[in-house]
C-alpha cells in the first residue's frame, strides 16, 4: 500500500508537492486570513494549498482568489455549498501531493506543523503522523511553533484506533492533525450530507495504516466557538455519529477483527447513553429515531458502570448539574460503608 519514498514526484514534466494541504471554506470570512496565513508562513515549503469555496455566502470566495493571485501554490475550487465532506472530496479529487492533511478555515497551525508532521512520517516510514492539538479563542493563545518535548510513539492502525475509541487524546478522532499518505484515500472519500463525517472515516483511515506516528508536539490550534455544532444545543442530527460508528463496526467485522470492533460497539453504546441524556435535557428526546431510544435510567446506568468516576461525575455536571451533589455524597456513603464503586 505505501510507496517507500519521500522524494517529489514528476508526472508529465510537472514537479509534484509533496503535501496538498486541503482547506474547506464555508462563512468563515472573520477568521479565514489568519488560517490561510498560519500556512503559508510554513518552514516547510514544498506544499500546495487548495482552497475550496463551497459556496460560501459572505467574502470568502473572494479573499481565496485574492490569496491564490499572490502565491502560486494557491489553488481555489469554487463549488455550490454542498457541505464538509463535499469540499474536503473536491479537494482530495484535484490534489498532487504525496501526502495530503485537512485544515478547518477557522483553525490555525503552528509555522513548523507540515516539517514536524512529515518529518515523523519520513523517519518512521508512517502511512499516518498525528500531532496534538490545542483549543484557542483569544489570539494571543496562538503558538508560533510547535510546543513540547519532541516525544514520539510509534504504534500500528489498528493500535491507534484502539486508542482512539479508548479515549487517550493523542489520536482524536478529527481528521484534522493529521498527516496521511495519499494511497489511503485511493478507494475513501467523506459520506456526504452527515454530521460527524470524521467519526465515519478516520477510524477506518487508521486501521488500513501500517504504521501510525504519535507526535506529543501541539501543533494544531483548535478555535472554539459558541456557534459551532459541538458547542449549540442539542440536534438529533447528531445521531449521524452514532450511524457513523455502526459503519466502521461493520467495516472492522468484515476485516475479521474482533478486538477493535468490540471497542467500536463500546463506542457506540457510549454515545447512545451520553446522546439520551443531552436529548432530555434539551427536551428533544421525543425527535430521537426509535432504534437509538433509551431511558434516562439505562443511560445513566450504562455511564456508570462503564466511565471512570471522573468521566461519570463530568458528564454528570454537564447534562444533569442539580444532581451532581446528590452523586457526591452518595459515593461518600458508599465508601464509608465499604461498598465498591467504579474508579
Amino acid at each position: 500500500m505505501f510507496r517507500e519514498t519521500f522524494a517529489n514526484v514528476e508526472e508529465k514534466g510537472k514537479i509534484m508537492p509533496e503535501i496538498s494541504v486541503i482547506v474547506p471554506v464555508y462563512n468563515v470570512e472573520e477568521y479565514l486570513r489568519p488560517c490561510i496565513d498560519s500556512i503559508l508562513e510554513q518552514t516547510f515549503t514544498d506544499f500546495e494549498l487548495i482552497l475550496v469555496d463551497d459556496g460560501s455566502p459572505d467574502r470568502c470566495g473572494e479573499i481565496c482568489d485574492e490569496y491564490e493571485r499572490t502565491d502560486t501554490r494557491i489553488r481555489v475550487i469554487h463549488q455550490e455549498n454542498r457541505g464538509l465532506s463535499a469540499a474536503r472530496n473536491a479537494g482530495l479529487d484535484q490534489m498532487s501531493g504525496e501526502y495530503v492533511t485537512f485544515i478547518d478555515s477557522d483553525d490555525v497551525v503552528a509555522e513548523d506543523y507540515l516539517e514536524l508532521l512529515f518529518n515523523c512520517a519520513a523517519e518512521y516510514k508512517a502511512q499516518i503522523s498525528v500531532c496534538q492539538m490545542y483549543e484557542f479563542q483569544d489570539p494571543e493563545m496562538l503558538l508560533k511553533k510547535a510546543a513540547g518535548t519532541g516525544e514520539k510513539r510509534v504504534i500500528s492502525g489498528q493500535e491507534a484506533v484502539l486508542d482512539m475509541y479508548m479515549d487517550k487524546k493523542e489520536v482524536p478522532v478529527n481528521a484534522c492533525s493529521k498527516l496521511y499518505h495519499k494511497t489511503l484515500f485511493d478507494e475513501l472519500r467523506f459520506p456526504e450530507g452527515k454530521l460527524h463525517e470524521d467519526q465515519a472515516r478516520v477510524p477506518r483511515l487508521l486501521f488500513m495504516a501500517d504504521t501510525v506516528v504519535i507526535s506529543y508536539n501541539q501543533a494544531y490550534g483548535y478555535r472554539t466557538r459558541a456557534s459551532s455544532i459541538m458547542h449549540s444545543k442539542f440536534n438529533v442530527k447528531r445521531y449521524d455519529d452514532v450511524e457513523a460508528v455502526e459503519g466502521c463496526i461493520r467495516f472492522f467485522r468484515n476485516h475479521q477483527n474482533v478486538r477493535v470492533a468490540d471497542a467500536a460497539v463500546n463506542r457506540r453504546n457510549k454515545l447512545l447513553a451520553l446522546y439520551t441524556l443531552f436529548a432530555y435535557r434539551d427536551h428533544v428526546h421525543h425527535e430521537v429515531p426509535k432504534k437509538y431510544r433509551m431511558s434516562q435510567y439505562q443511560a445513566l446506568k450504562y455511564l456508570y458502570k462503564n466511565l471512570t468516576d471522573d468521566q461519570y461525575t463530568y458528564q454528570l455536571a454537564k447534562v444533569h448539574p442539580t444532581w451532581l451533589l446528590p452523586h457526591v455524597y452518595l459515593r461518600k456513603v458508599k465508601r464509608m460503608l465499604g461498598i465498591k464503586v467504579p474508579e
